[in-house]
């Protein structure tokens, strides 16, 4: 299911305007000098088992992208840009990918800027949970 969860958040991404490039997984990617891009990773978390007699259960994690933008141009373009991933993905945002549904259950996280090479990188974290109906 973590394919679908993926899936869905890649989709809602595309779905950003204006749009930059986005460097997926496992996917060969090369940058171009002087042009932001994307870069984006899921993150599993531990599921919760909230109800001790049934097959229910809450699975948690964390959709990542980091926004990477060149150098020696301030940070004003690239946190616009996370505070426009932020309000794409906010608190109370569902996404359906099949008979899935994903719950943004907190306001997405801009996680400060840092240097790598000559990228600035914006981190942006969004919580994610889907409640799983099983069987024991």
């Amino acid at each position: 299911m973590l394919d679908k969860i993926k899936k869905a958040f890649e989709k809602k991404l595309a779905t950003m305007t204006p749009a930059i490039s986005t460097a997926y997984e496992s996917v060969s990617f090369t940058p171009v000098s002087g042009v932001p891009y994307q870069r984006v990773q899921i993150a599993p978390g531990t599921p919760e088992n909230t109800v001790l007699a049934s097959g229910f259960y809450r699975e948690k994690g964390e959709f990542q992208i980091f926004l990477m933008y060149p150098t020696n141009q301030g940070t004003g373009k690239a946190l616009a840009r996370a505070q426009l991933v932020r309000d794409t993905f906010k608190r109370g945002t569902n996404l359906v990918e099949g008979d899935l549904t994903i719950l943004i259950f907190r306001t997405p996280t801009i996680a400060g800027t840092q240097v790598l090479g000559n990228r600035l990188v914006v981190p942006i974290i969004i919580q994610y949970t889907w409640d799983v109906q099983g069987e024991i």
